[in-house]
Formats: structure tokens, C-alpha cells, sequence
């Protein structure tokens, strides 16, 4: 019977990517949990880049989700990308979004979620209207220029 006070064993590791991961040898494993959140700190950008070359990076990055990771440098991913791909995957269509217009299409894409029809329809009309705007205002320039 195993006693309370002895170590528990290392867990093993889900997949053997780890092995082939590029941060495996790095001089500094402080670099993936910086004290400032995200890439914003020296260390985290550094780690920010190491991981943009993994092999592994997917690997981990899923690892991250599915062992529900709440800090560090994930596969590229910080705490708050991961927590905001999170909550798109907890709800398919967050409650604040106004189908069938032209925020609706700009919060699904922040979302990561694919524009529904009418979204793409009003961001459609919005490009256009701004297009013909622009137009407008060259128009009316051009003919202060001539004037």
C-alpha cells in the first residue's frame, strides 16, 4: 500500500509528440509562463516564437484544450486566445449577435465562427454603401479642384 507521502508517479505523456517538440531543450521553461499575460513580456514573445516553428504545435495547442490549460504559452496560443476559442466552442452562436447585419458578420468573425448568409449579405451592402461614399467624396474633390 502506498503511503501519502510518497511522490506520485510522473504522468505520462498522452501522445509522443512531446518528444519532437521544439521547446523541449530550451535554456528557459519560465519563457511559456511570463508574468505578464499573452506575448507582451520579453519572455513571452520569446516563447511566442519558438512555438511558430514547432513540428508539434497543433499537438499541443490541443493538448492545452482538452487537459483544460488555464496559463501559459500553449502551442502558440496564449490564455486569452485559448480562453476565447473556448467560449466559441461552449456555444455555437454567441447571444449578442445581430444576424443580418454588418456587426453580426464582424462579432461571428471575431468569433471564429462562419458568417451566416444574412451576416454576409449585410457586410456586403456595407462595403458597397462605403464604396460609393468613397466615390462620392473624390467626386465632390475633384470638382472643388476644378472650381
Amino acid at each position: 500500500m502506498r503511503s501519502p507521502f510518497d511522490p506520485l508517479p510522473f504522468p505520462e505523456a498522452p501522445d509522443d509528440w512531446h518528444r519532437e517538440a521544439a521547446c523541449r531543450d530550451t535554456a528557459s521553461p519560465d519563457d511559456w509562463f511570463p508574468d505578464q499575460p499573452g506575448a507582451r513580456s520579453p519572455a513571452g514573445a520569446r516563447a511566442m516564437n519558438v512555438c511558430k516553428s514547432c513540428p508539434v504545435q497543433v499537438e499541443c495547442a490541443n493538448y492545452a484544450f482538452e487537459a483544460n490549460e488555464r496559463y501559459g504559452i500553449w502551442g502558440g496560443q496564449t490564455e486569452a486566445r485559448r480562453k476565447r476559442i473556448r467560449q466559441a466552442r461552449n456555444r455555437s452562436t454567441p447571444p449578442h449577435i445581430r444576424h443580418g447585419t454588418h456587426a453580426g458578420y464582424q462579432r461571428e468573425a471575431y468569433y471564429g465562427i462562419p458568417a451566416c448568409d444574412a451576416c454576409k449579405a449585410a457586410h456586403a451592402e456595407f462595403q458597397s454603401a462605403k464604396r460609393r461614399i468613397r466615390e462620392r467624396k473624390k467626386q465632390r474633390d475633384d470638382w472643388k479642384e476644378t472650381g
